[in-house]
């Protein structure tokens, strides 16, 4: 393939994200790609200059597009990205593939049977310090785990006057951040540590009503403000996983631990070049940049762009370089790391099951029990 036009589905504050990352892998490495056409509900604003303007139906813009991205809301991944799929065409897809386990299980499906190429922007797996974690726990330099801890910490819904929106109704996000945030970090721990055997949820909402964003007035809050989930892989390891979007604190965090019984890894995504090392025996604790360790992780590092444009736009940019690469660069190596829909497919699994935990008030639930 000489170049890449990419259309867009959806213009949100994610696909905005991923527009800059695009134009910023263009001008950073040469590489021949562009934004095509741009596919949205509300087309009363003047399409986006970088782009080659609005299409006028989704058939449109696929026809026109060598990679289909899909940032629109969580309601409409599954139909649109088979449709894509359908049509043969390269997609890169924003996390969840699916409101629920079972689309996301009949799109991996769907996907195998395409030759085109997927990618979910399930971008954790491109932050080197977690390819870092990965590395050195498989190597033994922090010994047998003990136990791991993963906390994020949003205060965007803390808020109780803050009007209510489409990821606060289930019908439209598929849940709150259990599904939001919680399939990026169900992720990071099946890429990182091993698959999930078991889990055992709670969850809390906190503010129950909100303003209509249209009216007004006071609607129910459906979805849940934050979970707390206890993890049990199929190795052996165990740990807790945090997540809310009602934490009353100055910035906003994701935070994820790995202690063993030689020392401990600890990592921010606000540094995710950086990995805190502490080794047992020599009592001492590093900072630094996350070692390489292995050839998808020097593979990622060349990735990110010299000049940062902050830490979630290069995770971000690191992501779609990744799969432009794959498609862009004869002689490309095929990445087993790659999150492609069956692998989010995987991880959304884990995140059905913390849900049908919490509905049976907090019982474990065995991965090997669910069935759509």
């Amino acid at each position: 393939m000489n170049a890449l036009t990419i259309g867009m589905i959806g213009f949100g504050s994610i696909a905005r994200t991923h527009c800059m990352a695009a134009a910023a892998i263009a001008a950073d490495t040469g590489l021949p790609i562009r934004i095509g056409k741009i596919y949205r509900r509300d087309r009363s604003l003047a399409a986006p200059f970088f782009s080659l303007g609005y299409a006028q139906t989704l058939e449109e813009l696929i026809s026109e597009s060598d990679v289909v991205d899909i940032c629109s809301t969580n309601d409409v991944h599954f139909e649109q990205a088979a449709q894509v799929i359908r049509a043969g065409k390269n997609l890169y897809l924003e996390k969840p593939v699916g409101v629920n386990m079972a689309q996301a299980e009949a799109l991996a499906r769907l996907a195998g049977d395409c030759p085109a190429r997927n990618q979910v922007a399930l971008m954790y797996r491109f932050m080197p310090g977690v390819i870092a974690i990965r590395d050195l726990v498989a190597a033994g330099e922090i010994g047998e785990v003990i136990e791991f801890q993963c906390r994020v910490q949003h205060s965007g819904y803390l808020n109780p006057s803050r009007k209510s929106n489409w990821k606060l109704k289930k019908a439209a996000s598929g849940g709150g951040p259990l599904l939001d945030i919680g399939v990026h970090i169900m992720d990071l721990i099946r890429f990182s540590l091993g698959e999930v055997d078991a889990v055992a949820a709670e969850m809390k909402t906190v503010i129950r009503q909100r303003p209509d964003e249209k009216t007004g007035q006071p609607v129910n809050v459906d979805v849940e403000d934050c979970a707390r989930v206890r993890m049990r892989l199929v190795n052996g390891r165990e740990g807790i996983v945090e997540i809310t979007r009602v934490a009353s604190v100055l910035e906003q965090s994701s935070t994820f631990s790995v202690y063993g019984t030689a020392g401990s890894l600890h990592f921010t995504a606000a540094a995710p070049g950086r990995l805190r090392v502490y080794r047992q025996t020599d009592a001492c604790e590093t900072c630094g940049a996350a070692p390489l360790g292995s050839p998808f992780a020097q593979h990622v590092a060349g990735l990110y762009p010299r000049t940062s444009l902050g830490w979630m736009t290069d995770a971000h940019l690191a992501s779609q370089l990744h799969f432009y690469r794959s498609l862009l660069l004869e002689g490309e190596p095929v990445y087993r790391e790659t999150p492609t829909i069956a692998e989010a497919a995987l991880s959304s699994r884990v995140v059905e099951a913390g849900y049908r935990s919490a509905a049976l008030d907090g019982k474990t639930v065995r991965m090997s029990e669910l069935s759509v």
